[in-house]
């Protein structure tokens, strides 16, 4: 679908510069709560996004206008680009374009051990969550959830770029309500 999207984006006059991304996901969850793991899942997502810049303010006054949609395997590609073109030409920032290929350095965004075995990982991690509140009396652990996340992400764009990255995220939301000796004043 990404070849296609980049096709429809070259056909567009109207456009004067594009982007694409194709966005993969794929997580683990974990939900635990005081003694137990209450839940796992596992979860793969895909979308396309698409940025598009033309031309707004006149010949005159020249402005640049950006827009961008989101689109899911199956949508109608035209008008997610219609859409995106629409809300390029509300926008009147100054002129400017989207950058051409250039050497980068290297840098490692993705977590080995995570992507090799993520449930494993939010394990530890779960482990060590327990571990920290059970060394303050005043702390109850009373739910945890646990996030571990690896995305690739291919771009394309009209002045040449066309890169794949791929990094790891992980994400913990706790509740851990302290409990406080209260002094009644009276």
């Amino acid at each position: 679908m990404l070849e296609r999207i980049v096709a429809a984006l070259r056909a567009r006059a109207d456009i004067q510069g594009w982007s694409a991304r194709l966005v993969r996901s794929r997580a683990v969850q974990l939900y635990a709560v005081p003694d137990a793991v209450e839940a796992r899942r596992a979860t793969a997502s895909e979308r396309y996004v698409i940025q598009v810049l033309r031309q707004t303010g006149g010949l005159d006054a020249a402005r640049c206008g950006d827009g961008n949609a989101t689109l899911l395997p199956g949508d109608d590609i035209d008008a997610a680009i219609d859409a995106a073109a629409l809300m390029a030409g509300l926008v009147q920032n100054q002129p400017y374009a989207l950058p051409a290929p250039s050497r980068l350095p290297d840098l490692p965004l993705a977590d080995p051990q995570l992507q090799a075995d993520a449930e494993v990982t939010l394990d530890a991690l779960l482990a060590q969550l327990r571990a920290a509140a059970a060394g303050h009396p005043h702390v109850r652990l009373t739910a945890a959830e646990l996030y571990a996340e690896e995305q690739t992400i291919h771009l394309l764009n009209s002045r040449g770029i066309d890169v794949t990255q791929t990094a790891t995220t992980t994400t913990r939301q706790v509740k851990n309500p302290r409990w406080f000796d209260f002094i009644r004043v009276g």
